[in-house]
């Protein structure tokens, strides 16, 4: 730190270090993976620290203790190692279809603030002209619909039939 690097950047470093050195072990180990752990906790014991300084010179007042060791069940790594491609395989179509989720999601998107900015224009219009309302419903139903049936009166605006006045006047009859 006296040199201005911060801790963080000095964690950093080591880590990549000694994760460098233990993935070469590992992969040497991986040959047999029931040993796996035994092997990886007597190299740790015996020639990692070494294997380490020789690595990276600079950590000669590096004092370092392992506290604990996890290594997966020999199982789980033979079927990883196994089936890699077909994980691969797994993970690209699971790429592929949050890219697809993605651009679907989008394309919602713009269809719904299309939709929205539309239903705002027609309430102004709406609010503006009320007399419209029923002529914008069945202009509303014209792109679900392609044949609407109305009664004959209603086709011109007339009013129907049943509603005109019973007692009109009769023209008088001459004799």
């Amino acid at each position: 730190e006296a040199a201005g690097i911060g801790q963080e950047k000095i964690d950093a470093y080591i880590r990549k270090v000694v994760y460098s050195v233990i993935r070469k072990k590992v992969e040497e180990f991986l040959a047999n993976p029931n040993a796996l752990k035994t092997n990886l906790d007597n190299y740790l014991r015996t020639s990692f620290s070494s294997e380490l300084l020789s690595e990276e010179k600079t950590f000669q007042n590096l004092n370092l203790r392992i506290l604990d060791l996890q290594v997966p069940e020999p199982a789980l790594i033979t079927g990883v190692y196994r089936n890699q491609n077909l994980i691969l395989q797994k993970k690209l179509d699971l790429a592929t279809a949050l890219g697809k989720a993605e651009a679907h999601k989008i394309e919602e998107d713009a269809k719904i603030s299309s939709l929205l900015r539309r239903l705002e224009k027609t309430k102004d219009f709406i609010t503006k002209n009320p007399d419209m309302k029923e002529f914008l419903l069945y202009e509303s139903l014209s792109d679900n619909v392609e044949v609407i049936l109305l009664p004959s009166e209603m086709i011109l605006g007339e009013v129907p039939s049943s509603k005109k006045k019973k007692n009109s006047k009769r023209p008088k009859e001459v004799e």
